[in-house]
C-alpha cells in the first residue's frame, strides 16, 4: 500500500475517441492494479454540489502490471544512417550556435556509430569540449574557450584522429579564438553515421546531453579544415564543400529539416521550436514565411516534450453503442486511484443528438501542467499543481528552464491537472474539465441530448464537424481557437447555426495545431498580459501553420464580432450577480426571461459563489459588437475585475443576444463561472432558466427575425 497520489498515474494519446476504438492507456505504476470505463457525469469535489459520479461501463475493464515508467525530456535532431564514401580519418563539425543555457555537458553536435561517437560540447560555464564515447568508455576534454549566452557564434572542431588532436575554432563578432586540444583514445565512427543536433546518445543508445539554444547551418566536413576554411565559412561559403548540410530553415511545417547534400534529413523528436530567427535576421521581416532564410535555425530545449513514449499498459475496447460523453479510465493500485479522461463523440452510425457542445480540449491543453507561478498567489495547492514541475514538464503559460517561452504542448504525457476531480489553485474551484462537467450535469437533468465535439475535432474536420447540428454550445472557458476554427465558426453562424456562448475569456487568443503532429498544439504570446512571456521580436507567426499569434483582437475574426464579447476583465476573489439592463425589456428578448421573476441573476454559484467571476467578457459596439445586439444584463458590481492590458471596454460580464441574417442567434453569457450555477438549487434557479430558455428557442427550427435596422442599447 501506498499514500502517495503520484504512485500511479496514467495518460492516454488522443483527447477523444469514437464508439468502437481501442483506447490505449499508459500506466506508471509501483503496484499491479485494475483498470475499468466509467462515464463522468460530474467532476466537482465541492460537498455543496453534486459531487464526482461516476458510471462503469459493463464489461470494460482490464488489468496493468507493476512498472514505473520514467519521464525523460529533451528536443534534438537526428540524421540516421548516413552514407559517407570517404574515411573519417579526419573530419570537422561545424555550426552556428545562439546558446541560452549552459549545462555541463550539454551537446551542440555529434557524430556516432556503434560503439564510438564524437559529440562537441558545453560545460556550465560555456567552455567548449570534446566528448568521446568507444568501448573503452567516455572521456571528456574541455578547452578555455567560452560560448556567451544569446549571441550568434560559429564553432567549427577539426578531428585528426590518427594525432587524437582536434583544432578549435570559434568566430564572435569578428574575433577569431584557436586552441589545441589533445585527445588520447579518439576514434573515429564508421560510416555509415547518426548525426545528432542538439544531444548525444548514451550507451544504451538514449538521447542525454540535451542543449539550450539556437543552431544553424551544422555541416560535416571530411579532412583538415584550415584557418582558411573557417574564414571561408564565417563569409557564408566554404572553401571545402561540407558532406552533410541540413537546412534548417526549410520545411518549417515539418518536423524533418532536408539535407542539401542530399544523404542525411534531419528528423526532429520533442518538438524544438521552428520559425525562430537566425544568425541574418535584423528585423527585416517579421514573418518566416516572408524570409525563410533569415529563419534558418532551430531552438532546443532540455525541458521539451512531445511524447513521453511510455509503453501501452492497457486497453480499453469501446463498445459500439457508446454514447457521446465524458469518460475515463479508473485506475486503482496499491491504494491509490487516477481517472484518466476522455471525450467519446457519437460514431458515424449513431443518430445525432440535437446539440452539440464544444469541449474546449485546446484551451485544456493551454493550461495542461501549469504551476503555481508568480504573481499569482495560491488559494489551494496540491501536489497535483506541483507535479510538473517535479518531473520538469512545462505548460504554455510558462516558461523552459532558458527563460524562453513554452510554445507547444503535447497530449501524450500525464496531465495531472485534466482529472474530474481537480480545483485550480488560482480560484479553489473546478476548471476545465470539472467545470465543463457542471455543464453536462444540467443538460441531463433536463434531459436535453447532446453530442461532444472537441476543439481538435473541429480544427480537423471543419464545417463537417458541426454541419448536422442546429446548436452549439460552448464550455465554460473556450479561450484557445486556430484560424481555421474561427473561420469555421464564421461559416456555422453564416448557415444559420445558433451559438450559445455558455463561458467567459473566450475566442481571445489563437494557437495552431502541428500538421505532422495533431496532438501537439502551439502558441505565440504577443503582449497578452503582466505575467506571461512574450515572443521574442520576430518569432510571432506559428511554425505549424504561418498565421500570426496572439490574440484574436489583432486578427480579421474576433469575439466580439461572432459572440457579441471579448475578454475584459478578470477576478480571483468571489463571483457576483447579474442586473437586468433596459435592453431587457425588448419584445426580442422576451423568451429568455420567460417565467423568470425580478431581481438579481446568479447570486450564487458552485465556483466562487457567483455566475459573474473568474474572467469575465464586456460587449463594445465601437469595437466589433453587432450594433442590433441587445445587452439585457451586466455585472459592474464589486469587487471590481482587473481589466486587462490593451482591451477596450469595462472590465465587466456582460450578457448579450444578437439575431443574425440566415435566421439563426447567438446567446452569451461573458462569464466562466456560469455553469457553476446552473445546479444550484437542483436547477430550480434564474441562470438555468435563462439558459434553458435560449436552448429552448434554438432547438425550435423557426428561425429568427433579421434586419439590418434592428438597432440595441447604445449604452455597450
Amino acid at each position: 500500500m501506498t499514500s502517495d497520489p503520484f504512485a500511479l498515474v496514467g495518460y492516454v494519446k488522443e483527447p477523444s475517441y469514437r464508439p468502437g476504438d481501442r483506447v490505449e492507456v499508459k500506466v506508471s505504476s509501483v503496484a499491479a492494479g485494475t483498470a475499468r470505463l466509467v462515464r463522468l457525469r460530474h467532476g466537482d469535489t465541492n460537498p455543496e454540489g453534486p459531487g464526482l459520479v461516476t458510471e462503469p461501463v459493463a464489461g470494460v475493464e482490464a488489468t496493468f502490471d507493476e512498472g514505473v515508467q520514467d519521464i525523460h525530456t529533451g528536443s534534438w535532431g537526428l540524421a540516421s544512417g548516413v552514407g559517407i564514401a570517404k574515411p573519417l580519418d579526419g573530419f570537422t563539425l561545424a555550426v552556428w550556435v545562439w546558446p541560452t543555457l549552459h549545462t555541463d555537458g550539454s551537446t551542440v553536435l555529434s557524430l556516432e556509430s556503434g560503439d564510438v561517437a564524437v559529440s562537441v560540447v558545453v560545460d556550465d560555464e560555456g567552455r567548449i569540449g570534446v566528448h568521446r564515447r568507444s568501448a573503452a568508455g567516455t572521456a571528456t576534454d574541455y578547452s578555455d574557450v567560452f560560448l556567451r549566452l544569446r549571441r550568434w557564434q560559429l564553432v567549427a572542431v577539426s578531428m585528426d584522429v590518427a594525432d587524437g588532436t582536434a583544432e578549435l575554432r570559434l568566430h564572435d563578432a569578428g574575433i577569431v579564438e584557436h586552441e589545441r586540444l589533445e585527445l588520447p583514445g579518439l576514434s573515429a565512427p564508421a560510416p555509415p553515421v547518426d548525426l545528432l543536433l542538439a544531444a548525444r546518445r548514451d550507451a544504451a543508445a538514449d538521447p542525454t546531453g540535451h542543449y539550450d539554444g539556437k543552431l544553424e547551418a551544422p555541416r560535416l566536413f571530411v579532412g583538415a579544415f584550415g584557418q582558411e576554411d573557417f574564414a571561408s565559412l564565417v563569409a557564408g561559403g566554404s572553401a571545402v564543400e561540407p558532406v552533410w548540410a541540413p537546412d534548417l530553415g526549410a520545411d518549417q511545417r515539418s518536423v524533418t529539416a532536408p539535407d542539401t547534400a542530399g544523404i542525411g534529413d534531419v528528423r526532429l523528436f520533442g518538438m524544438p521550436t521552428r520559425g525562430v530567427t537566425g544568425r541574418r535576421w535584423r528585423g527585416q521581416v517579421e514573418s518566416w514565411t516572408e524570409a525563410p532564410e533569415l529563419y534558418a535555425a532551430i531552438h532546443f530545449h532540455s525541458d521539451d516534450v512531445e511524447d513521453v513514449g511510455w509503453a501501452t499498459s492497457l486497453v480499453l475496447e469501446l463498445p459500439g453503442d457508446l454514447e457521446s460523453g465524458f469518460y475515463a479510465a479508473h485506475l486503482e493500485a496499491g491504494g491509490v486511484e487516477d481517472h484518466v479522461p476522455f471525450v467519446v463523440s457519437r460514431s458515424e452510425q449513431s443518430k445525432r443528438a440535437p446539440l452539440a457542445v464544444l469541449v474546449p480540449t485546446l484551451t485544456y491543453l493551454a493550461y495542461a501542467n501549469e504551476p503555481v507561478f508568480e504573481p499569482h498567489v495560491p488559494v489551494l495547492r496540491t501536489r497535483g499543481d506541483d507535479y510538473a514541475t517535479e518531473n520538469s514538464l512545462v505548460s504554455q503559460y510558462n516558461w523552459h528552464r532558458d527563460g524562453s517561452g513554452v510554445a507547444f504542448a503535447s497530449w501524450r504525457r500525464p496531465l495531472l491537472n485534466l482529472r474530474p476531480d481537480y480545483r485550480y489553485w488560482l480560484t479553489g474551484f473546478p476548471h476545465g474539465i470539472g467545470a465543463d462537467l457542471y455543464l453536462l450535469h444540467w443538460l441531463d437533468s433536463q434531459g436535453i441530448r447532446y453530442d461532444l465535439v472537441t476543439d481538435h475535432q473541429l480544427h480537423a474536420d471543419s464545417i463537417d464537424a458541426l454541419a448536422e447540428y442546429p446548436v452549439l454550445v460552448t464550455g465554460s472557458h473556450p479561450e484557445y481557437w486556430t484560424v481555421r476554427m474561427l473561420e469555421t465558426l464564421e461559416a456555422y453562424q453564416q448557415r444559420g447555426g445558433r451559438i450559445a456562448y455558455l463561458g467567459g475569456n473566450g475566442l481571445a487568443a489563437l494557437v495552431a495545431v502541428h500538421g505532422e503532429k495533431p496532438h501537439v498544439s502551439e502558441m505565440r504570446r504577443r503582449r497578452d498580459s503582466v505575467g506571461l512571456w512574450d515572443a521574442d521580436a520576430g518569432e510571432s507567426y506559428f511554425a505549424s501553420d504561418g498565421h500570426l499569434g496572439g490574440t484574436t483582437r489583432h486578427q480579421p475574426l474576433r469575439g466580439r464580432e461572432l459572440i457579441g464579447l471579448d475578454i475584459s476583465g478578470m477576478g480571483f476573489a468571489e463571483g457576483r450577480p447579474y442586473e437586468r439592463t433596459p435592453d431587457a425589456e425588448d419584445p426580442r428578448v422576451s423568451f429568455l426571461f420567460d417565467g423568470v421573476g425580478p431581481g438579481s441573476i446568479g447570486d450564487f454559484g458552485l465556483m466562487m459563489g457567483g455566475a459573474a467571476g473568474y474572467e469575465v467578457d464586456s460587449a463594445d459596439k465601437r469595437s466589433g459588437t453587432p450594433p442590433h445586439a441587445l445587452v439585457v444584463a451586466t455585472c459592474v458590481t464589486v469587487p471590481p475585475f482587473y481589466a486587462k492590458t490593451e482591451q477596450r471596454g469595462e472590465a465587466r460580464a456582460d450578457m448579450v443576444f444578437f439575431e443574425t441574417p440566415a435566421g439563426g442567434a447567438v446567446f452569451s453569457v461573458g462569464s466562466i463561472t456560469w455553469t457553476g450555477a446552473l445546479s444550484h438549487n437542483g436547477g430550480d434557479n434564474e441562470v438555468a432558466a435563462i439558459t434553458a430558455n435560449a436552448l429552448r428557442r434554438f432547438l425550435d427550427p423557426d428561425p429568427f427575425p433579421y434586419s439590418r435596422n434592428l438597432r440595441g442599447s447604445e449604452q455597450a
